[in-house]
């Protein structure tokens, strides 16, 4: 597979809305996307309840190139780029 990720950079931190540039089939695209890091599972609460706890989550809001918008171009690409981001992401974990 000829894709790297170069930068991540967290540029707010409340929605946790963070970008990357990434090399992807020889092409420099910068990605805004959305992250929610996985939540661990809580076998019981004091109440008796739990919580099965969620994987991570990417959702790319946006793809530019050169500053031109690629969104509408590599929506077929974007569950790929997308697990590149979480394979990335759970490095940094």
């Amino acid at each position: 597979m000829d894709s790297s990720i170069y930068l991540f950079k967290k540029t707010r931190q409340i929605k946790k809305i963070m970008e990357a540039t990434i090399d992807f089939k020889g092409i420099e695209l910068d990605i805004t996307f959305d992250y929610q890091p996985a939540e661990a599972a809580v076998y019981y609460y004091s109440d008796g309840s739990g919580y099965p706890g969620c994987p991570a989550e990417v959702t790319i809001l946006d793809v530019s190139h050169k500053g031109e918008c690629f969104s509408e171009l590599l929506l077929d690409y974007i569950d790929e780029l997308e697990e590149l981001i979480l394979e990335e992401m759970a490095y940094y974990e």
